[in-house]
């Protein structure tokens, strides 16, 4: 029995699938915070979603509450939802499916199966998975953007857009499961990974505006990034004043630097 509950079940030509979890895969919530962005500034329409009860863990993703006056006025459970987008009727060239939500922690091979029959159904042509991982880079420096891919034949692709390709041993995301499974049913697929400093304690709106460059770049389209692009600046004024303000932050900056700067890529992925 499928756990998705659909609204509608949209038409689309040749669509990309889009996905930002958050959990594991969202340092600074740059998987979470790039794709709420997307759907806002597409205007995306939500046609799914899947039901949480089997896949969660509700002590450890607890749902939130909203009390006024001592009554419960609202509880929400953790949720994953399916947004589609028509490119012609967008303003841009491509139709996309955009999967936002947690990373469930129980039953992977059910989550997984629901989205690659849902990708084959709805003829997904590619799949992108964003991430954001915790990295010894300063936020004085243009972010790192490294690349996963489930096919030995897109590697000269994401070189090309200056991705870095990586080596990992070690334990695996779900970006992977879903990428491997994906490629079974001959949909080709890459995860795409911004690195974040490993002291900001702010959604890391930067990196969230890098990757969404690099994406746009893949996907030979345009996204308006304007909104993105004042909130990073927001936000390394904000980062700039912190440093300033602390000595050993300033040291830990200065260090980073140098190794940014010597340094040929990222050095591990999460």
């Amino acid at each position: 029995m499928t756990s998705i509950i659909y609204t509608e079940l949209p038409t689309l030509s040749s669509p990309y699938l889009i996905v930002g979890l958050a959990g594991w895969t969202d340092a600074g919530l740059v998987a979470s915070h790039s794709t709420r962005y997307l759907i806002r500034a597409l205007k995306m329409t939500k046609f799914a979603s899947i039901d949480p009860d089997e896949y969660y863990t509700f002590n450890i993703e607890r749902p939130t509450t909203a009390i006024n006056l001592g009554v419960i006025e609202d509880l929400k459970f953790a949720t994953n939802e399916l947004y589609y987008l028509i490119g012609k009727e967008s303003g841009i060239n491509i139709d996309l499916i955009l999967l936002t939500g947690v990373e469930p922690h129980l039953r992977w091979a059910k989550y997984v199966r629901e989205i690659v029959d849902i990708s084959s159904k709805l003829g997904v042509k590619f799949c992108y998975a964003l991430g954001g991982l915790l990295d010894r880079v300063p936020h004085t420096r243009p972010p790192l953007i490294s690349a996963v891919v489930n096919d030995p034949s897109l590697a000269p692709l994401l070189t090309s857009k200056n991705l870095k390709m990586i080596d990992y041993e070690g334990p695996a995301s779900l970006y992977t499961y879903l990428l491997t499974e994906l490629r079974k049913k001959g949909i080709l697929g890459a995860s795409l990974w911004g690195h974040v400093p490993q002291y900001i304690a702010h959604t890391d709106a930067n990196t969230s505006l890098h990757l969404l460059r690099r994406l746009s770049d893949l996907l030979n389209t345009k996204f308006n990034l304007t909104e993105l692009e004042n909130e990073a600046k927001r936000l390394k004024e904000t980062l700039d004043k912190e440093v300033a303000q602390d000595s050993a932050l300033t040291s830990l900056v200065r260090s980073l630097e140098l190794e940014y700067d010597m340094r040929s890529g990222p050095s591990y992925i999460t």
